[in-house]
């Protein structure tokens, strides 16, 4: 090789052993900074492992499956009793989303608060702008402008609903059972368990009743027996038309199916009655409440002990008195008549449990003598009785019986009707407190994020801001005031280990250790390579300067000589 190949070849190892080395050290600090990202990622999880939310169990049953959100607090529902929980600043001011921030601008409530008395027209301005950011729907909103204004709940008063009441004889209770209950069927009684038995259960059907082949509800009118297909309601319980439970026949009377009817009228059809006419009687008045609790308890006994073969009953001395007019057995045991009626005497007003016919002998359970003996247990509990009611009955009849729903003198105390469902009364005393509570504390908004959505919709920021101290939970109390608080006071609050973050955070991190892994060989294997290189690269640098010395020194020696 000539001395200027030489050279020219040794300025190219020179350049290549250059930029080898530059991509050596450079893939040297790509993975020093692989080793940072490295440290980050393992600090972030180990940080992930003690991460919490705050949830919120309002049955006190240690559920954990709700978080603590915005919505939560500033829609009306159970979990909230109907009451606006809120966030607050620390100068006591209620933190709104953007929905709410708008709708209380255009009802014209300053920043500030209002230092006068609120009015009706800025309440229900309000209300319809709550409508129009979709907080409520607009009809909604023009439902709750035409419910009074109440300007102290929140503000020294609790929420409640006013149950308006009247006083009428049997005759206005029937016509408010009939508004207030149409809709409601009692509930269906069947009986799975028997069918291998020949003992089918029907809810309804045209099964002769006195065939022995099952049981059905029948329905008996103007001295007539036949079976039903209506739907069947408490307000036709109270109605002139007798309803009734035919039980089983013949020998079956003491096998499971004539057992698990006596069953389910005690644990279903007593319990349905009960919560149909505490919709109509429950006024709010404890007394009135604990008669109508009372009577749940007395007829289910009385139904009970008498099926039992026990000797029951005479209300209003309280003194128990049965009278046994009925030979027939049931499990060896004589057995009183008990809501029951007697086809074969074409009767309708039989009181109690009745068993019936020869050889095809049969029971049944009248539904609407339940219904009197509920009412006359209730009116007994009031004490207010003139003279005792006794529930007894004679052979056949029950025109020995003293009940009060024959009684057209006796009056009750009851709901009436509203043009405002329950639904909405809560919803406008919710929206009432909310009202009240901007006017008196004034209002800031909440930022955004960079979507643009409300950073108080993010349950994470929540949580910062009130353990920061930059919020607090502000509730209504006792004394129906709203106190502000911290959310570690609140019984219904608690802070849990949050498990799907933890898990998230578990898989972040498994998944990003093994990309830097994977790029950490990459460097590895290119280093090598250059290493590996930049030694070929030294050697034949090495080398070819030897070729260009010694050129150099032949050319010295020929011209000395």
């Amino acid at each position: 090789m000539g001395l200027a190949a030489s050279q020219a070849r040794l300025l190219t190892i020179t350049t290549r052993k250059a930029d080898c080395e530059y991509q050596s050290m450079r893939l040297s600090h790509q993975k020093i900074a692989l080793s940072r990202d490295m440290t980050t990622l393992s600090n972030e999880y180990q940080n992930s492992l003690t991460k919490t939310k705050l949830v919120y169990d309002f049955y006190g049953t240690g559920d954990t499956s709700t978080p603590l959100s915005y919505s939560l607090m500033m829609t009306p529902s159970i979990l909230n009793n109907n009451v606006p929980i809120m966030l607050t600043n620390a100068e006591g001011r209620v933190v709104l989303d953007d929905k709410y921030a708008a709708a209380a601008r255009a009802a014209g409530i300053p920043q500030e608060g209002l230092n006068g008395y609120p009015s009706n027209a800025i309440r229900d301005a309000f209300l319809q702008a709550l409508g129009e950011e979709g907080i409520i729907s607009p009809n909604v909103a023009k439902d709750l402008q035409d419910i009074t204004y109440d300007p102290t709940t929140g503000v020294g008063t609790t929420p409640s609903t006013s149950i308006i009441t009247e006083t009428g004889n049997i005759d206005a209770l029937k016509d408010r059972i009939a508004e207030l209950t149409s809709s409601c069927e009692i509930p269906v009684l069947t009986n799975e368990e028997t069918k291998s038995e020949g003992d089918k259960y029907h809810d309804k059907g045209s099964i002769n009743p006195t065939n022995g082949n099952g049981t059905v509800l029948a329905k008996v009118a103007a001295g007539t027996t036949s079976a039903t297909t209506d739907p069947i309601t408490l307000a036709d319980l109270m109605g002139d038309d007798q309803y009734l439970w035919i039980g089983a026949s013949k020998d079956r009377l003491a096998n499971d199916a004539s057992n698990a009817l006596a069953e389910r009228i005690a644990n279903e059809i007593i319990p349905w009655i009960h919560e149909q006419l505490c919709e109509i009687l429950d006024i709010g008045d404890a007394e009135q409440a604990a008669a109508l609790d009372y009577a749940l308890v007395e007829t289910t006994n009385l139904y009970q002990d008498v099926i039992e073969g026990q000797n029951k009953i005479q209300v209003g001395s309280k003194e128990r008195k049965w009278k046994n007019n009925v030979n027939k057995t049931i499990n060896g045991s004589k057995d009183g008549q008990i809501f029951g009626y007697a086809y074969t005497a074409k009767r309708h007003d039989s009181l109690w449990w009745k068993i019936f016919g020869n050889d095809d002998a049969s029971v049944s359970v009248n539904l609407n003598n339940i219904v009197d003996a509920y009412l006359t247990f209730f009116a007994d509990s009031l004490g207010n009785l003139e003279s005792g009611y006794d529930i007894s009955s004679g052979p056949n009849s029950r025109a020995s019986s003293n009940v009060v729903t024959d009684d057209e003198k006796y009056l009750y105390t009851f709901k009436v009707g509203s043009k405002y469902s329950a639904a909405n009364l809560e919803t406008s005393q919710f929206f009432d407190a909310l009202f009240n509570q901007l006017c008196e504390r004034g209002w800031i908004e909440s930022g955004v994020d960079k979507n643009g959505e409300s950073l108080v919709h993010d349950p994470a920021y929540i949580q910062e801001m009130m353990a920061n101290g930059m919020m607090y939970m502000t509730t209504l109390d006792d004394d129906g005031y709203y106190y502000q608080g911290n959310y570690s006071t609140n019984s219904y609050v608690k802070e849990v280990a949050d498990e799907d973050a933890i898990a998230l955070a578990e898989a972040k991190y498994q998944t990003e250790k093994q990309k830097l892994n994977s790029k950490e060989e990459t460097i590895d294997m290119k280093m090598k390579n250059l290493d590996t290189e930049i030694s070929a690269l030294t050697t034949e640098y090495d080398t070819v300067k030897s070729v260009i010395s010694k050129n150099i020194e032949k050319s010295f020696k020929r011209y000395q000589a």
